[in-house]
């Protein structure tokens, strides 16, 4: 869950740079989104290097 603060310094940054308005709602949902999908590669990032590390390893 994003900050109500978060949120509203999203709305400015998406009226400055792609002059678009959106409401606080449609604003909530949009970085919400993008954050649970970062999460999401993140995760992905993580068992990939961890099978990575695996595969590496050599016992004593």
């Amino acid at each position: 869950m994003v900050k109500k603060e978060t949120i509203i310094e999203f709305m400015g940054a998406l009226k400055e740079e792609y002059n678009r308005d959106v409401d606080f709602k449609e604003a909530s949902i949009i970085l919400n989104d993008l954050v649970s999908y970062f999460d999401l590669l993140a995760k992905i990032d993580h068992v990939q290097n961890g099978v990575k590390n695996d595969i590496m390893y050599e016992p004593d």
